[in-house]
């Protein structure tokens, strides 16, 4: 009986010293780092802030990349229409050419049309007193066994031509009052008389190009 009571008073006392030592140790800070250290925690409002922050944050660096992304395609779109413009300009270049080149065969087409009907279907009669200035007589219309050109129209494109030339060789015309053959041609060729015989012809009309500003869309 007495070495139960001895045995009781030493549990409680046991318990007694750990009691105080907890309540000893509960009163220091915390230690984190083999040192006192204070453990704060975050509020709401701390972490309201940090979201604020952190929003700020990601705001300003979209506004940078979208920054960048406008800055680069506005490069590339410079650089585009730039390689554009140079396909624009090339392809220009290429259909005026062959505009030019299509012109001047139709136009040797249309002279070679008119010197061939020469004499059959008809004479380009010049004026002896002017330097080009031709007309298409139709065949009825000339005079004579050997159909030439009535003389209020002056006489043959090649008899003139060759006139002046012998004119020239004379010192009685300069160079540029000898209109080449191919002005006589296009003079006759532009007379209503003319006009007419190939509107008559199986060909057709003819058909007189302009010059043509060309675009081009890309």
């Amino acid at each position: 009986m007495r070495f139960l009571t001895i045995f009781s008073a030493f549990a409680a006392a046991e318990r007694s010293a750990i009691s105080q030592e907890f309540e000893a140790t509960s009163h220091r800070h915390v230690d984190l780092a083999g040192e006192n250290a204070t453990l704060v925690l975050a509020t709401q409002a701390d972490l309201l802030d940090m979201q604020k922050v952190m929003l700020q944050h990601i705001e300003k660096v979209n506004l940078e990349l979208q920054e960048t992304i406008k800055s680069t395609f506005k490069a590339l779109d410079e650089t585009v229409a730039s390689e554009v413009q140079q396909m624009q300009d090339r392809a220009q270049f290429y259909l005026e050419q062959t505009y030019a080149m299509l012109y001047t065969l139709q136009v040797s087409e249309w002279r070679l049309q008119m010197a061939a009907r020469h004499g059959t279907h008809g004479r380009c009669c010049c004026q002896a007193t002017s330097m080009s200035s031709c007309e298409w007589v139709d065949h009825w219309l000339l005079v004579g066994h050997e159909r030439i050109c009535p003389a209020h129209v002056g006489k043959d494109y090649l008899d003139h031509f060759t006139d002046r030339m012998k004119a020239k060789a004379q010192n009685e015309l300069t160079e540029d009052q000898v209109a080449p053959l191919n002005r006589l041609v296009d003079s006759c060729r532009e007379s209503p008389a003319w006009q007419e015989q190939a509107r008559s012809a199986d060909s057709g009309p003819e058909v007189h190009l302009q010059a043509t500003a060309f675009t081009v869309h890309l």
